[in-house]
């Protein structure tokens, strides 16, 4: 009998415990309510990429380059996507970002120009635009930009600081063919230039994003989905097999010294 009473006293004790415990958890909850989005709303910046097995993830850079524009052509829109952390509402609110010059190779005025977004009402995307200029030096080498977003009357500024893959996003941008950050690895096989080049030439597209179901089509005409790539492969390799019959073979590297023939 003692044996029992003390195990039912045991019980009895962890039971109270407990329901101190929850008392607290509650208490502390209801005093840090809203618990989201308690810094108020942000814009952060979200670009998404294809990993080299066809994944989708979220990227930190892009590359833009003039070689792909028409060559009297100088300037191009880049356009950042930005997503809202926190509640939409009712009216539109502007958000910006500041060069972060220590990172940057690119001069404002020169090589871009950096303009504000805006979030529409009732919106959770929006895009952050940058202008960038065609300049000779672009020819030898790309030029960098490297932003970070700040806070303005309407919405804080990025997460984190010192380098946060968040709150910062890079720009390169040359005037010579540069490999895309949603380059298809998955099927097109390894990047070179001169694959690059067959490709731009064979499809009339430059930039490869992957959609993330698989039974959909693209979303808005901006992003492909898997059966699509594999279209766009049997397309490379029928197109290529009738320009190697009448011009021979394109190699990776024209200046290597073992030269290896491009696949798809």
């Amino acid at each position: 009998i003692t044996i029992i009473l003390g195990i039912m006293k045991c019980r009895k004790t962890i039971y109270l415990a407990l329901v101190f415990l929850l008392s607290v958890f509650a208490v502390g909850c209801e005093e840090n309510e809203p618990m989201e989005f308690e810094g108020g709303s942000r814009a952060l910046f979200y670009e998404e990429g294809s990993s080299f097995v066809g994944i989708v993830v979220q990227i930190y850079e892009k590359n833009y380059s003039f070689a792909l524009v028409a060559y009297d052509q100088m300037e191009i829109e880049a356009k950042i996507n930005v997503r809202l952390m926190g509640p939409v509402v009712d009216r539109d609110r502007k958000f910006k970002a500041e060069v972060v010059k220590e990172l940057s190779t690119a001069v404002e005025g020169t090589h871009f120009r950096l303009d504000e977004g805006v979030m529409k009402a009732g919106e959770y995307w929006s895009q952050l635009p940058v202008t960038l200029y065609r300049t000779a030096d672009m020819k030898e080498k790309a030029v960098s930009i490297t932003v970070r977003r700040v806070a303005t009357e309407d919405l804080l500024g990025g997460v984190g600081d010192g380098g946060s893959e968040e709150g910062y996003f890079t720009l390169h941008v040359g005037d010579f063919l540069m490999e895309p950050q949603n380059w298809p690895t998955l099927y097109f096989g390894e990047y070179s230039v001169n694959k690059y080049s067959f490709v731009v030439s064979t499809l009339g597209i430059a930039d490869f994003p992957a959609e993330s179901r698989y039974d959909s089509g693209p979303s808005e005409g901006t992003k492909f989905t898997v059966s699509e790539m594999y279209t766009f492969k049997a397309q490379l390799q029928a197109a290529y097999a009738e320009y190697r019959a009448e011009h021979g073979p394109i190699y990776m590297d024209d200046n290597a010294v073992e030269k290896v023939e491009i696949s798809f």
